[in-house]
């Protein structure tokens, strides 16, 4: 299935601040970039509590990528962006939406055309409630007119301590996300 280069794509990164985003993330997705893997522009959208500009968490990134990852990461780190917003906060959603829509307007697209993945480098006791928040903000759902857009959510962490909680947590997340694109357990 061969993709639009026509709109711009988003990941949203939870817990950005964190050491996984700068240590592990930022260098795969900077060799993704270097090698030409994107089929469509992307801009990576940083998101924790930390006041700080874009610019900033560009910098922070940059020192902390190999050396042979600067290089490449240079012409990448335009598309790096920081919104300073508390995901276990539910009324700071409605910002976010706002600004990740912004963020795509700027480059010619719209949400409803941009697919978006949802990274949650966070605690496993928010996972549940950031994606109720999100999906009650409508940023789990794509335009039904738009056949490219799609919305993904990555949990990186452990899923639950046990089997019991990682089925309640299951339980949790199929009723906002559709049951077919989760596996259950």
């Amino acid at each position: 299935m061969s993709r639009s280069t026509s709109r711009t794509d988003q990941l949203v990164i939870f817990g950005a601040s964190g050491d996984l985003t700068s240590r592990k993330l930022v260098p795969a997705l900077t060799r993704n970039h270097r090698d030409g893997a994107f089929t469509t522009p992307i801009q990576v959208v940083g998101v924790s509590r930390s006041e700080k500009t874009s610019e900033q968490w560009r910098e922070e990134l940059a020192a902390a990528l190999p050396e042979h990852l600067r290089g490449p990461f240079e012409s990448f780190a335009p598309s790096f962006h920081w919104v300073a917003s508390d995901a276990a906060r539910p009324e700071n959603m409605a910002t976010l939406k706002a600004q990740l829509d912004a963020l795509i307007e700027r480059t010619g697209s719209t949400s409803s055309e941009a697919g978006r993945l949802f990274y949650l480098a966070l605690a496993p006791k928010l996972f549940g409630p950031v994606v109720a928040s999100l999906s009650q903000q409508g940023m789990l759902q794509c335009a039904p007119h738009s056949p490219d857009a799609w919305r993904r959510v990555v949990i990186e962490k452990p899923f639950g301590t046990d089997l019991a909680t990682a089925r309640a947590l299951n339980q949790q997340l199929l009723t906002h996300l559709r049951a077919h694109k989760l596996s259950t357990l």
